[in-house]
């Protein structure tokens, strides 16, 4: 079905908006959250007088990493600070998502222009690089240094690339003494950590976001029905019910963001449009075919053609 936002009320536009925006904290989100926001604090009461105890974040793709760090980012915008002398902005917390670029000037480049800084000449030196970040991070009141992606700098690269990648990492711990979450994949980062002790002992806390699966079904229920709370309707659609649990478990292949981008938002999306009370389990299968490549006869979603003791037999990502 396509939609013309046009038609759409002030109330229905609003929902929209709600569904867009709709973030869950599961009690692995609420434990990382909770981990940046103390060492955050405890960098600020120590005036970044010493090294903090930085935190990696590391899992598969899809499975709510980003999610978490970009609602922190979220909650300590930009702003403008006043003061006798003069005014400036303030970015609490930087975020960056590195490109996929293992040149080792490219990471530096990224995390000045996350700051707003100028294009800076070719000829520059990583340590000019650097130098130019620690005075422009100083500047701008930045007190968290979230590096997304971090994989980018260094996948697929040789043992040097990896050095490279870890030196300069170091580097922003060592000049800035500012907290740094890296988010990446778990591979590379543990790779990372095996090569290099340095960055090892400076990242003490570490969090594994990972797929949900049969193991943890009892979270999945907890996810559905925290979803189900949030979603902006007179009645609830009722997505922890064992049966539709199991069929958006399987079809989401337990990851985070397919349930989310995939399957529960656009079909929100429809039932706001169609002005149903709740999500239906139509608007679900729906949505599912437009956004994941899962033939009818094989979609957990797909109540009429896919019986549930089908999917029994079925592991997570088995559909296809």
């Amino acid at each position: 079905m396509n939609f013309d936002l046009t038609e759409l009320d002030k109330e229905q536009t609003e929902r929209l908006l709600e569904v867009s925006n709709l973030t869950v904290f599961t009690e692995r989100f609420s434990d990382i959250y909770k981990a940046i926001k103390n060492q955050h604090s405890l960098s600020v009461l120590n005036n970044f007088k010493s090294r903090a105890n930085n935190i990696m974040i590391y899992g598969p793709s899809g499975a709510g990493k980003s999610t978490i760090v970009e609602y922190y980012r979220d909650k300590y915008p930009e702003r403008e600070i006043e003061t006798e002398d003069k005014s400036f902005s303030s970015k609490p917390v930087l975020y960056v998502s590195l490109p996929n670029d293992k040149n080792p000037k490219a990471a530096p480049r990224a995390i000045l222009h996350s700051l707003g800084a100028p294009p800076r000449r070719s000829t520059e030196s990583a340590s000019e690089l650097n130098a130019a970040f620690k005075d422009l991070a100083e500047k701008t009141g930045v007190e968290v240094i979230i590096i997304d992606e971090w994989h980018n700098a260094f996948k697929g690269g040789t043992k040097n690339d990896i050095v490279r990648a870890a030196t300069w990492v170091k580097t922003v711990i060592n000049d800035t003494k500012r907290l740094v979450v890296l988010v990446g994949l778990e591979d590379e980062c543990k790779t990372l950590l095996d090569m290099d002790p340095e960055v090892e002992t400076r990242f003490p806390r570490r969090f594994k976001v990972d797929f949900y699966d049969e193991n943890s079904f009892s979270q999945w229920l907890a996810l559905l029905d925290s979803i189900d709370e949030k979603l902006p309707f007179s009645k609830r659609s009722n997505l922890a019910d064992q049966e539709l649990a199991v069929r958006l478990l399987i079809a989401a292949e337990g990851r985070l963001s397919y349930l989310m981008e995939r399957i529960i938002q656009p079909a929100a999306y429809t039932a706001i449009f169609e002005d149903t009370d709740y999500v239906t389990i139509e608007q679900l299968f729906e949505a599912s075919q437009k956004h994941l490549e899962l033939p009818d006869n094989k979609n957990p979603l797909n109540l009429a053609s896919v019986p549930l003791e089908s999917l029994k037999k079925l592991k997570i990502g088995q559909t296809k």
